[in-house]
């Protein structure tokens, strides 16, 4: 048995030197999420593990986008296995986030679709944000408006209202995701955009374009023409700037 135990501790040090030596690119993905659940799990091959959890869920994304009671019906998987493989994309989001700074000017439809894919990574239902940016476009505060289910999301227009006006906005941009399918806006999507541009206009703030994203990219009202600028007042904003579309 002492054996056996030293061959596996042999193969997680060789897992780890590998990664320090190569990074990930060189590993399957059950390779690496042995690597990652040998950090939960103290003893022993996690080689079944990593297997184990390809064939429940399918995909690496699939995998850390899992609930953690989920995950923890997974052979071999417990509570501190499951925790540690949740936290990833979270940290992930935090991480792209803070590299873009507290304030950051969102000033081109690149900056504020990157902006906007870290702000929704990983969301498994749909979320409206509402970036909240000075007159020279640079972030005040992002606010999550609302949070529906997996294909719908209910915003109430007085509330977007209020929050632009507490967070001291002089410009707006919309963010949302669709979890499933297109990117391409709904008719929903148009009518509710339409909304706020006027509700926004008539407090004296300009929405300068909603985003939506998704696995295809980013979709920008502003730059494929389903929205206009609001009051067409000078503005630091250039959504014509490489935001990425199918």
């Amino acid at each position: 048995m002492a054996q056996n135990n030293n061959i596996h501790a042999g193969h997680r040090k060789r897992l780890r030197e590998r990664y320090l030596q190569q990074g990930l690119d060189g590993f399957s993905d059950h390779e690496v999420l042995e690597l990652l659940t040998t950090f939960a799990i103290p003893r022993g091959n996690t080689n079944p593990q990593g297997h184990a959890l390809m064939q429940a869920f399918g995909t690496l994304a699939h995998v850390l986008e899992a609930d953690v009671a989920d995950l923890e019906q997974v052979e071999g998987i417990g509570p501190q296995s499951a925790l540690l493989i949740h936290l990833i994309p979270a940290l992930a989001r935090r991480y792209m986030l803070d590299k873009q700074g507290k304030r950051p000017a969102l000033s081109t439809g690149q900056k504020a679709g990157e902006y906007a894919s870290a702000l929704l990574l990983g969301a498994k239902t749909e979320q409206l944000y509402m970036m909240c940016l000075d007159a020279k476009c640079r972030l005040r505060h992002a606010v999550k408006v609302a949070e529906g289910t997996l294909d719908e999301v209910t915003v109430y227009t007085r509330s977007v209202v209020e929050l632009a006006i507490k967070h001291g906005a002089k410009n707006v941009i919309l963010a949302h995701n669709h979890p499933t399918g297109s990117i391409r806006p709904s008719r929903q999507d148009l009518d509710l955009t339409q909304t706020l541009l006027h509700a926004l206009a008539a407090v004296k703030i300009q929405l300068l374009d909603h985003l939506i994203v998704g696995d295809a990219g980013v979709f920008s009202f502003v730059r494929s023409g389903a929205l206009s600028q609001g009051t067409g007042k000078d503005v630091a904003y250039a959504a014509e700037d490489a935001i990425d579309e199918p």
